[in-house]
């Protein structure tokens, strides 16, 4: 019990715990002291008064719960009274003087305080379901305190200030959604909606500060992370599933949030419009879908089959998919291709594939059979940023032309339905998709579309800007597996992510790189870690020029401060165990450039033995 709350003569006092004490209380707290001992015996309801009031003084005075409770009312009021000069308790007149002051011409103990307030919060589960155990970080007047939730999901704060500004957010975003996790897993539809009483927030997501409202209940919602990621655009010619190079910036884009996703699933369904039959749509919407899988995991066979000549005309793969290959083809490079895409094998294609088959060891032969056309695949599938990890769970599936974007009638060739979403979960994936492909009237996409926490367009994913992409490593030099990162532009706005199995960060940042940034990330993956600090150059990793290399360098750890640049190349050869010769010759360029882009014989692994 936290206050006692008195009325007698037409006078109301609330009693509760001072939260400093003082050696003694103010003089009006006294005066107040003196007159609840002479006149709550007169209550007309004092016995109603005495549990609560052994409660306050059972945790301030230091007695006995069993000698206050056989305590008279007279007694007990003797001890709040002395509890109250002691400065352990505070007691606050909520009405006018009394008659009985009147009568005895006391002075006035000065105006009428405010009646104090209450404010109170519920944790729920999307479905409703109060939520135990979830710590939340009060701050009232810019004081910060936390208390959990009980058994029904609930904080209450009393007697605060009716002025007080009063506002909430999780204190432990981690452990929240570690709480909620199973209840999420249950997969129950969400039924609570936003509104003025109810605020949504997900725990992996951006932090949201609640502003509460006085005498006034609000529930919390607490959301799994659930974002949708959509691809509007023409990214698919007509009733074909090849992923256009304009796609790109949307796939890297999706890298990046998969990154900053606790346990993620990427479920990815296909949508087509009305145009074709419902047959035929369905099984369009699926290839899509397993497409952009394959693409994503750089699986190269199930693309190749694309050319095989068991595809229809309309479906299969031939020199215009060539074309665009070679069009976004060397990264950061001129283009083996330049100019329009005609689908039409004329010389420059001709050069074009000649001069790749020589770029990659290939017989030039300019014939673009199985071997040339796996390895064309192999390096488009291999843009920067735009493959998931190794090991990613991912689930496609065929929604058709049942779930419009745009409600047309049939036959209607509509743009806005020709697309496909990826939706990207933190843990299971619910409720479970109902085989490769939905029927007329399933209801799994719905609840989907129910659950998003967040929507993302990949088609407007902002400007390509520079692919930031570097080991981070602790003091020994050992890599920081699986540690989330925080990238700061010179602009300011920061770009978080998660560092993969050995310890690469892949990001995209905006604007043209010619700024550094600042990164930051812990040592480990402990919440108590300390923070690692370093200013990265933003540097293509093809780059060979003696700039881009001393880059490197610093990147990698071997350029210190105002150092000699002979002294980091020294270092770097040493460590590498190359000839010193203190210049960027031919063995030690190569050498830069396979640690500077994540080779096997990565520099902190030399280091590190």
């Amino acid at each position: 019990m936290d206050q006692w709350h008195f009325r007698s003569l037409g006078e109301q006092f609330v009693v509760s715990r001072a939260q400093r004490p003082s050696t003694s209380g103010s003089p009006v707290d006294v005066a107040h002291a003196a007159f609840l001992v002479e006149s709550i015996a007169d209550a007309p309801h004092a016995h109603r008064q005495r549990p609560a009031l052994v409660e306050l003084l059972s945790n301030v005075s230091g007695l006995s719960r069993f000698t206050l409770e056989r305590a008279t009312v007279e007694q007990l009021t003797a001890h709040a009274g002395r509890a109250i000069r002691r400065g352990e308790l505070v007691a606050r007149r909520t009405s006018g003087p009394t008659a009985v002051e009147q009568h005895r011409s006391v002075a006035p103990l000065g105006p009428a305080e405010a009646l104090p307030v209450w404010y109170e919060v519920k944790v729920v589960d999307p479905a409703g379901r109060p939520i135990a155990g979830i710590e939340l970080a009060m701050t009232i007047d810019g004081a910060v305190m936390k208390q959990s939730t009980d058994g029904g999901g609930k904080v209450r704060l009393d007697d605060i200030a009716e002025s007080a500004s009063v506002s909430i957010a999780l204190a432990d975003p981690k452990k929240a959604r570690e709480t909620a996790q199973p209840m999420w897993d249950e997969g129950l539809e969400r039924t609570v909606k936003e509104g003025r009483d109810v605020s949504l927030v997900c725990p992996q997501g951006p932090k949201v500060t609640v502003h509460l409202p006085s005498k006034t209940p609000q529930r919390l919602v607490l959301l799994p992370r659930l974002v949708r990621l959509r691809l509007k655009g023409m990214h698919f010619d007509t009733a074909k599933c090849f992923l256009l190079p304009q796609a790109m910036k949307g796939i890297r884009k999706l890298r990046s949030v998969y990154d900053e996703t606790p346990d993620p699933r990427v479920l990815i369904t296909g949508h087509t419009d009305t145009a074709g039959t419902e047959a035929d749509n369905t099984s369009l919407s699926l290839e899509r879908a397993d497409s952009i899988s394959a693409f994503l995991s750089n699986q190269v066979p199930p693309w190749l089959a694309y050319y095989d000549a068991a595809k229809s005309n309309e479906k299969r793969w031939g020199t215009r998919e060539d074309q665009y290959m070679l069009s976004a083809l060397p990264e950061s490079s001129a283009p083996y291709l330049d100019g329009a895409i005609t689908g039409v094998r004329d010389a420059r294609t001709l050069a074009a594939i000649k001069q790749f088959q020589a770029a990659e060891g290939l017989e030039v032969d300019g014939i673009t059979g199985p071997k040339t056309r796996g390895k064309l695949i192999e390096k488009y599938m291999g843009l920067e940023m735009t493959t998931l990890p190794e090991g990613a769970e991912v689930v496609t599936h065929g929604c058709g032309e049942f779930f419009r974007e745009v409600d047309t009638g049939d036959g209607v060739a509509e743009q806005a339905n020709r697309r496909v979403e990826i939706f990207m979960f933190s843990g299971s994936i619910t409720p479970p998709p109902p085989g490769k492909t939905s029927a007329k009237g399933s209801t799994e996409y719905p609840q989907w579309r129910k659950k998003v926490s967040e929507n993302v367009d990949l088609d407007n994913a902002g400007d390509d800007g520079f692919p930031l992409h570097v080991q981070l490593h602790d003091d020994t030099y050992a890599p920081c597996a699986n540690v989330a990162f925080r990238v700061i532009p010179s602009s300011g706005d920061e770009i978080g992510g998660v560092t993969d199995g050995d310890g690469w960060a892949f990001v995209v940042v905006p604007g043209d790189g010619s700024q550094p940034v600042r990164i930051e990330y812990p040592s480990t993956s402990e919440p108590d870690a300390s923070i690692n600090v370093a200013t990265v150059a933003l540097v293509d990793r093809k780059e060979e020029t003696e700039e881009a290399l001393l880059a490197h360098l610093s990147n990698l750890g071997f350029l210190a401060g105002d150092g000699p640049q002979s002294a980091a190349i020294l270092r770097f050869q040493a460590a590498k165990n190359l000839p010193r010769t203190a210049s960027f010759d031919g063995d030690t360029r190569a050498a830069i450039l396979r640690a500077a882009g994540g080779g096997n014989d990565s520099v902190t692994q030399e280091l590190r033995t």
